[in-house]
């Protein structure tokens, strides 16, 4: 879908060197031996060299600005090679948004739109409504696949103060998360208003040089609610 009156891309690239690299305690318990992005003609590969297990760490972007819709949504595809499937404990996507209290508080809010697949529970998808704890959404698709490029998708609403997970799509199979994803509370931050995805992954039967590549992250606003698209 293109841009048009109700929706708009705000940003659709893989092939820049903007991608910010972050590991330690407070990101995963455990740190990699080295946790880094790069930019190739394939696109986004970010390569997680760690000789413990459950080495991690996250990329992310920043896109500072005052997001104007209600709606938001993040589409990403990505590939996973066989000898790197095994080794992939968990596969984290984030969309942070971040947006003006709608109380009219002085500080912005952000709705933690954090996910997970996580191959230790049977390849559950899984979401963080509070900051705090995964929570199994019951959205169980299946582990990525090796044959072709991945493909998921998130959408997200939020009126600046309530903020809610409205579906989830992998591979084609969408998925409506249940009433303990809808109309959560949001939290202050200090973070800059805007959108900030994040990208994370854990190392399982370290060690082990795990890549991934991402061959497409586009990040959608809308006025109405967001159709599928790939």
């Amino acid at each position: 879908m293109a841009s048009s009156t109700i929706t708009s891309i705000l940003y659709e690239d893989c092939q820049t060197d903007a991608w910010t690299s972050h590991t330690g305690s407070s990101i995963n318990p455990v740190l990699p031996d080295d946790y880094r992005p790069y930019v190739t003609n394939s696109g986004l590969v970010v390569v997680n060299s760690s000789s413990l297990e459950n080495g991690g760490g996250l990329v992310s972007r920043d896109y500072a600005f005052t997001p104007t819709y209600t709606y938001f949504g993040m589409d990403i595809t990505y590939q996973v090679e066989s000898l790197d499937l095994p080794h992939l404990g968990r596969n984290e996507m984030d969309l942070k948004i971040t947006v003006i209290d709608g109380s009219g508080g002085a500080l912005p809010n952000q709705a933690n739109g954090s996910a997970q697949q996580n191959a230790s529970e049977n390849w559950m998808w899984q979401l963080d409504p509070t900051g705090t704890a995964w929570v199994d959404t019951g959205f169980n698709p299946g582990p990525p696949r090796t044959d072709i490029l991945n493909q998921m998708g998130f959408r997200y609403f939020t009126d600046g103060t309530k903020w809610s997970v409205t579906g989830m799509n992998f591979n084609g199979t969408t998925f409506t998360p249940g009433n303990q994803f809808q109309n959560l509370t949001m939290i202050t931050t200090n973070w800059a208003t805007g959108l900030h995805p994040q990208l994370q992954m854990e190392v399982m039967s370290a060690p082990w040089h795990l890549r991934q590549t991402y061959t497409k992250i586009r990040i959608w606003q809308g006025k109405q609610p967001i159709p599928w698209n790939f």
